[in-house]
C-alpha cells in the first residue's frame, strides 16, 4: 500500500479540540520560582512585565518617568532607553500585538523573519547584504509600509537587501527589480527583465510589468446570491472579544484584518475545532447551517521523509502502478501492481527501504539525507526499472513534473484529470514523486485544495483556507481566485483568510476583525458585501 498521510490535518485539528494547556499550580504560568517572582519593578514582576504587548510595553516604558521616584529612574534608565529602542523597532515592523513572552514555536514565518530583521536593526551593522524570503508573509497591507521603512533603514546604514516579494506594493517601492522566468519550474530560471520599476512595466517580456501596470486585471465581479450558513454566539479563541456573527454560504467568504487581530483564532480555533469536536469549541455555541462536511485546508507539511510525495497523496501514483502492472512485460515476468510500489519489499531498494535516500543523523544539528548508493536515489530494484512505459521507467515517471506528463499520459483519462487538476491549480512545475517536505506552505496548501477537488462531492461543504496567497505570484493568484469559483459553482462555499487585496475583491462577503492586533483586536470591524467596505 502507498504510504497515505491525507487525513493528517483533519486528525491534528480533531486532536487539537480536546487537548487544553493549564498553567502551572506552582507558578501559575510565571515560569520561574517564588523568590524571583517576589522582585518587583513598579509593581510587577517579571512576568507581569513580560506578558505585555510589545506595543503596550513600549508605551508602558516611554511613560516610566512619570511613575517612579528620580533616584530608581537613574539606576535603570541606560536599560530603560535601550527597551524603548528594541521595543520601538519590533512595533515598527508590525510586531507590536505580540506579547513578550510569546512562544516562538507559535510565531508564522513571516513574523519570525520580522523578529530577525529586528535584531539587524538593532545590532545598527553596515555593510552586510540581507536576503530576505517573502517578509511581507501575513503581514497586513497597512503594516507593509513600516516593514519596508525598516529595511530603508537597513540600506541607508550602507547595507544591501535583496528580497524574494511578490507583493506589487512591495516590489514597486524596490530600487532594482530581477524578474525571472518565463516560467515555473524547468521552463523558468531566466531572466526576463531587470530594472527600476518603469522599466519593468515598459518591458514586454515581464508577467510582473505587466500586472505592474495593470493590463491584467481581475475579471468583473458577479454578485452571488448568498445564504445561510455558520452562526456563531460569543466566540472568545485567544484575543476574540465574545464575538457573534454570521458567515454566509454559497459564495466566497474572505476574513481579513490587521496581522494578530484573530483571523486565524475564528478561522481554526474556533469553526475548524467546533466541527471535528462536534460540540462549541471556545464559543457558546455555534450552527453550521447546511453545511455536510467542512476541509481544512492549512499551511502543515504533509509529510516529512521522501516517501510522501504528491503522487501518493493525490492517489495519482496508484493509477500508475496499475498502469505498469498490467503492461505485458510485466505480465511475462510475474510483476504485480506491488512491485511498483516504492512502500512495497516486493519491488523497492531494501537499502533505503524505497525513499531514494538514507538519512544521516547529525550530533547537534539537523539530520542530512544524501542519495541512496545503492539504487542511486532511483527507489527501486534493478529488475523494477527494466519495465517501460512510452520509454520511461517507473521512476523516470516519477521524476516527471506535472506539466510534462500530461502529453505523455494523454489516452489515459483518469491520470490525466488529476494532473490537469494539479496544473490549473499552478502546481505544473513540481514532480509526480517529488518529496511533500521540500515543498513550501503555500504549495503545500495548493496541493491539498487539488486533493480536495480531486474528490467526487455532491456539494455543500465549507473548505477553509489559511492565507493560501502564500508565495505565489500575481499571476498565480488570478489562477487561483479560478479555482475558488469553480468551488462556489460546484455548490460549496469558501471561507479565507487573508491579506490579499485581488482575493479579498474577489470575494461576495467579507468579515474584517481588529480594530488592531492583540489584545487590541478581536472585534468585528466590518462584515457585508464588497461594495461596502
Amino acid at each position: 500500500e502507498d504510504f497515505e498521510i491525507k487525513r493528517e490535518s483533519t486528525r491534528a485539528e480533531a486532536f487539537k479540540s480536546i487537548i487544553s494547556q493549564e498553567s502551572c499550580p506552582r507558578c501559575d504560568g510565571g515560569r520561574l520560582t517564588k523568590q524571583v517572582l517576589e522582585v518587583t519593578f513598579d509593581g510587577m514582576n517579571i512576568s507581569q512585565l513580560s506578558s505585555k504587548t510589545i506595543k503596550t510595553a513600549n508605551a508602558y516604558f516611554k511613560h516610566i518617568g512619570l511613575k517612579i521616584s528620580d533616584k530608581l529612574l537613574k539606576r535603570c534608565d541606560q536599560i530603560v532607553f535601550q527597551l524603548i529602542g528594541k521595543l520601538t523597532i519590533l512595533e515598527n515592523i508590525g510586531l507590536g500585538y505580540l506579547s513578550i513572552d510569546r512562544m516562538a514555536s507559535t510565531l508564522s514565518g513571516g513574523e519570525a523573519q520580522r523578529l530577525r530583521i529586528a535584531t539587524q536593526l538593532v545590532s545598527d551593522l553596515c555593510g552586510l547584504t540581507y536576503i530576505l524570503d517573502e517578509p511581507t508573509v501575513g503581514l497586513h497591507s497597512r503594516d507593509t509600509q513600516n516593514l519596508m521603512n525598516a529595511l530603508k533603514r537597513l540600506k541607508d546604514n550602507g547595507n544591501t537587501v535583496v528580497m524574494v516579494e511578490h507583493d506589487p506594493e512591495v516590489i514597486s517601492l524596490a530600487d532594482h527589480i530581477i524578474d525571472l522566468g518565463p516560467e515555473a519550474g524547468e521552463r523558468g530560471g531566466e531572466v526576463i527583465a531587470q530594472g527600476n520599476l518603469d522599466e519593468i512595466k515598459c518591458n514586454a517580456n515581464s508577467v510582473t510589468g505587466r500586472y505592474l501596470n495593470k493590463l491584467q486585471e481581475l475579471k468583473p465581479k458577479v454578485v452571488r446570491p448568498l445564504q445561510a450558513g455558520i452562526t456563531i454566539k460569543n466566540a472568545s479563541a485567544n484575543n476574540l472579544k465574545n464575538i457573534a456573527l454570521n458567515i454566509p454560504s454559497g459564495g466566497i467568504v474572505a476574513l481579513t484584518g490587521v496581522s494578530g487581530s484573530g483571523k486565524t483564532s475564528l478561522a481554526f480555533d474556533v469553526i475548524g475545532n467546533s466541527y471535528f469536536a462536534g460540540r462549541p469549541v471556545n464559543c457558546q455555541d455555534i450552527s453550521f447551517g447546511q453545511f455536510k462536511s467542512i476541509s481544512v485546508i492549512d499551511q502543515q507539511r504533509i509529510g516529512t521523509s521522501p516517501i510522501s510525495t504528491p503522487g501518493t497523496y493525490t492517489g495519482l501514483f496508484d493509477l500508475i502502478r496499475d498502469l505498469f502492472a498490467n503492461l505485458p512485460t510485466s505480465k511475462d515476468r510475474g510483476l504485480k501492481k506491488a512491485h511498483f510500489s516504492f512502500n512495497s519489499s516486493e519491488g523497492r531498494c531494501e537499502a533505503c527501504k524505497g525513499m531514494g535516500q538514507t538519512k544521516i543523523s547529525m550530533d547537534f544539528l539537523s539530520d542530512v539525507w544524501v542519495n541512496c548508493e545503492t539504487c542511486h536515489g532511483s527507489r527501486y530494484k534493478k529488475e523494477i526499472l527494466d519495465i517501460h512505459f512510452n520509454g520511461l521507467n517507473i521512476n523516470e515517471v516519477l521524476n516527471l513534473e506535472i506539466s510534462k506528463a500530461i502529453p505523455y499520459f494523454e489516452h489515459h483519462s483518469k491520470i490525466t484529470d488529476k494532473l490537469n487538476m494539479l496544473e490549473e491549480i499552478g502546481l505544473g512545475y513540481i514532480k509526480i514523486g517529488q518529496s511533500t517536505s521540500t515543498l513550501s506552505g503555500g504549495e503545500t496548501q495548493r496541493l491539498k485544495l487539488a486533493n480536495e477537488l480531486m474528490k467526487e462531492t455532491s456539494g455543500t461543504g465549507l473548505y477553509i483556507f489559511d492565507e493560501p496567497s502564500t508565495g505565489l505570484h500575481m499571476q498565480d493568484v488570478e489562477k487561483l481566485i479560478a479555482v475558488f469559483n469553480q468551488l462556489v459553482d460546484n455548490g460549496n462555499s469558501v471561507l479565507v483568510v487573508e491579506h490579499n487585496l485581488d482575493i479579498i475583491r474577489s470575494a461576495d462577503w467579507i468579515i474584517e476583525l481588529g480594530p488592531e492586533g492583540g489584545d487590541e483586536g478581536g472585534e468585528v470591524v466590518y462584515e457585508g458585501g464588497n461594495s461596502g467596505i
